[in-house]
């Protein structure tokens, strides 16, 4: 049957537009398929170093530098146990980092999809995936069907490929529930760095995302006593907007590939913030399901065997990822539970 595109991405985040960008540098066509018809404000407005050569490989370096709000060379760190206090300075191993709005960030990723030709349409709802012998051949949306090869889920945390696709999800965490929000401050000399502060109780993030404003982050671990939900530090600042908060538990599907479909960025894993590099993540993991899929479009590889590489890649940065966190958060808490981090939990979506 004839296809509308090669590729049909679900979301226009960092993920499905890094997605949407390779897959027209490939040569491939592609519909991208967004809610929203602006960008939404979402924590995560500073991004390591390593971030730098992946913009520069979707050709949006420069209106990124245009868009930032600052750039940092080292992270300092507080992380306290009832026994001892590490604290220190991280320095960057490449050029310095980059503060940013993430609405600012999603706006040039979105808008580099276009030049290239990407079809974007927004607003525009998909409501599930359109299954045929098993096997994803496109989307229903609320403008009526669209059929390609392969559909790219990008929908975050939303889970939309998993609400309506017979699978799971894998529960690795005790639930975790992040603040975060936004205040005014007239010096910036106290924040020339973002800090991130840990001790039983939790941590907390602040970092710069423009010449006037900081962006924080807080997250409690489970069983603490009460701690303000705004850091102290800030406390006598102006708040820009609301406090808001977002269930980081961390979660991932079963099934990070399969016939017609690959799931990237959140849809695919969701960590909590502590991880330091969730929108880099994002970013590439698009990159990679996309070029997997192009190989299978230009007869490189097999579909099948496309998934399983993309499925073997996923899993070892989840593996990486949960290690490192599980190990930073026994250091501030013994009695975190190692098995509640590490054993899987298989839930249906309606139950997760």
């Amino acid at each position: 049957m004839k296809s509308d595109a090669d590729i049909i991405v679900v979301g226009g985040g960092p993920a499905g537009s890094a997605a949407a960008i390779h897959a027209r540098q490939s040569g491939l066509t592609v519909i991208v398929i967004e809610a929203d018809g602006q960008p939404r404000r979402r924590p995560g407005e500073t991004l390591h170093s390593g971030a730098a050569s992946i913009l520069e490989q979707l050709g949006v370096r420069e209106a990124f530098e245009h868009a930032i709000g600052g750039r940092y060379g080292s992270i300092q760190v507080e992380w306290s146990t009832a026994r001892s206090s590490d604290r220190g300075s991280i320095p960057l191993a490449a050029a310095s980092g980059f503060h940013i709005f993430r609405d600012k960030l999603d706006a040039v990723l979105i808008e580099r999809a276009e030049t290239l030709s990407a079809d974007v349409r927004r607003p525009c709802r998909a409501l599930r995936p359109i299954v045929r012998d098993q096997e994803v051949v496109g989307v229903e949306t609320d403008s009526g069907p669209l059929e390609a090869p392969f559909v790219i889920d990008a929908s975050g945390n939303g889970n939309w490929f998993r609400k309506s696709y017979p699978s799971r999800v894998d529960v690795l965490s005790p639930r975790l529930l992040a603040r975060y929000g936004y205040c005014r401050v007239d010096d910036l000399r106290d924040f020339g760095s973002p800090s991130i502060k840990g001790d039983q109780s939790g941590w907390q993030w602040i970092a710069r995302v423009s010449d006037d404003t900081l962006a924080w982050v807080s997250l409690a671990l489970p069983g603490a006593s009460a701690r303000p939900v705004k850091p102290t530090a800030l406390a006598a600042l102006a708040d820009v907007s609301p406090t808001r908060g977002a269930d980081v538990t961390w979660k991932r599907a079963d099934a990070y590939s399969g016939p017609g479909f690959f799931l990237v960025g959140d849809a695919a894993f969701q960590l909590d913030p502590a991880a330091g590099h969730g929108i880099l993540r994002a970013m590439m993991s698009g990159i990679m399901a996309t070029y997997q899929a192009a190989a299978a479009i230009k007869g490189r590889v097999g579909p099948d065997e496309a998934a399983q590489l993309y499925r073997g890649w996923m899993a070892e940065w989840w593996r990486r990822d949960t290690s490192a966190l599980t190990e930073m958060y026994l250091r501030l808490d013994a009695t975190w539970d190692r098995s509640s981090s590490t054993r899987e939990h298989h839930q249906s979506e309606e139950g997760a």
